[in-house]
């Protein structure tokens, strides 16, 4: 019984022996790299947010010219047509932004922000540009009202 307790007793301190300061020291981590790799992780998190905040947008863009275009195939023909090609228009201008958006992957430190401006803005005009689109159409009559 005793050997049983002094084996217990002894496995451990020999374990800790083991873990000499010098293998402890091949480990360094200074809290000027904890803090670099805090802010890394934060404005990844955020360029994350940022990306699924315009796939969203992408999104609700995307539905409101597929609306557009099943109230073209109901409108006469004239303003079909006008449907049509500005719904053509808006979704070159979709394009646009979603290319900018793989901009992200390219861009070094120094420009990430710039591309992420550029695509705020491009984003910013093209809700406006089919919201003016739908506006416009609604006037016209051919939109039912789908506030």
């Amino acid at each position: 019984m005793k050997r049983s307790i002094l084996t217990l007793a002894i496995i451990p301190m020999l374990l800790l022996i083991g873990c000499t300061p010098s293998e402890r020291d091949d480990i360094v981590v200074d809290s000027d790299t904890l803090g670099v790799t805090g802010q890394d992780q934060m404005a990844q998190d955020d360029m994350m947010n940022f990306r699924a905040d315009v796939d969203e947008n992408l999104s609700e863009i995307d539905a409101r010219l597929d609306s557009l275009e099943l109230y073209a195939a109901n409108a006469a023909e004239d303003v079909s047509v006008e449907i049509n090609s500005a719904v053509a228009e808006l979704r070159e201008k979709r394009d646009s932004v979603q290319m900018e958006v793989q901009q992200l992957d390219l861009a070094n430190e120094d420009r990430i922000d710039s591309v992420r401006m550029d695509i705020e803005s491009e984003l910013n005009e093209l809700e406006s540009d089919v919201e003016t689109a739908w506006e416009r159409f609604r006037d016209e009559d051919v939109i039912p009202d789908a506030s």
